[in-house]
């Protein structure tokens, strides 16, 4: 048995050991605040049998299945200290094609789908708005989402959705510059560029919202450059469907040539976070799946993992005009 002279010995180291995660957690928030993606995800890592397909329920099961990784996420992103998750574009949850469910988008900034719906009446046809806003409800956390939606003109468009840290939609973005193979099946948003705030304590961060090709585009930066220029942006989250090559040799042209941080998050591989000068951050590595938990038991088999990090705190003011 331990005696309690050791005990008392342990305890002062033990004391020190919280001291110093406090003071880096305060060294964290002072330099941007920590922040998170997923990364390592795979879509289609499901038994066929998982109960959250519905019975082959195509698109929308694999949505449903999906969900599940996207909200543990979001719980362990919070657990770890983040104030925001990105998660990738819509490609992280579906695949593209004929017979995709582009969910009916009927929500506004500032409505709650979370709250609007807690009877749980909306969400066979709205999953990912209601459970992405209660995600961010229930962890505290800001969660910047994309998704393939349907508006009420029928228009199809691919949607970044960011729900503040008690479930409300505080930004929506149509993705304007698509990939040529994506106008087959959606439209274009208009050119609008979207920036959206996080509080994190006394801080308030501005960060501008980027969607996949809308990063790699050689000759237009016009979008880009009002978000960092007019908008004053601190920080990008790009959500990106599937290219992790592309994404970690363009988010390091983007982080140097605008000088702030990138987030990047991809649909499958491994996603990246750039500093302001292009570096890369050592993140904590916090696995969703370890064959025990929920994910295991409803049928996933993947290695999807949330990257926690701390990134530069960037002053808006600053010039930060293109090199």
């Amino acid at each position: 048995p331990i005696r309690l002279p050791l005990l008392a010995l342990l305890f002062p180291l033990l004391d020190v050991a919280v001291d110093r995660a406090q003071a880096q957690a305060v060294a964290a928030a002072g330099s941007g605040g920590l922040v998170a993606v997923l990364s390592n995800h795979d879509l289609h890592a499901w038994a066929k049998n998982a109960t959250c397909m519905g019975g082959g329920d195509g698109s929308l099961g694999t949505i449903r299945c999906n969900l599940l990784v996207y909200c543990e996420a979001a719980k362990a992103a919070a657990q770890n200290g983040a104030s925001l998750l990105v998660l990738p574009e819509a490609y992280g949850q579906t695949d593209l094609h004929r017979s995709t469910y582009f969910e009916p988008l009927i929500y506004a900034v500032g409505d709650n789908p979370c709250r609007s719906h807690s009877d749980g009446s909306a969400e066979n046809l709205y999953p990912q708005q209601t459970e992405l806003s209660c995600a961010a409800q229930e962890n505290e956390i800001v969660v910047s989402s994309n998704i393939f939606t349907k508006l009420s003109n029928g228009s199809q468009r691919i949607t970044e959705i960011v729900f503040d840290q008690t479930g409300s939609v505080t930004a929506i973005y149509h993705k304007h510059h698509l990939f040529p193979t994506e106008t087959f099946f959606v439209e274009k948003g208009p050119f609008q560029p979207t920036v959206f705030h996080v509080e994190n304590g006394a801080n308030r961060r501005t960060f501008g919202i980027v969607i996949c090709y809308e990063g790699v585009i050689l000759r237009d930066f016009s979008q880009i450059d009002d978000l960092v220029m007019r908008q004053k942006a601190e920080a990008l989250v790009w959500s990106v469907g599937g290219v992790p090559k592309i994404m970690s040799m363009f988010g390091k042209r983007l982080s140097v040539k605008y000088k702030i941080p990138v987030l990047g998050t991809v649909s499958k591989g491994q996603s990246l976070i750039f500093n302001a000068d292009g570096s890369v951050p050592e993140p904590k590595i916090v696995g969703l799946n370890d064959g025990e938990g929920t994910l295991s038991k409803m049928g996933y088999h993947g290695e999807a993992v949330v990257l926690v990090t701390a990134i530069d705190a960037v002053d808006p003011t600053r010039d930060r005009a293109n090199s």
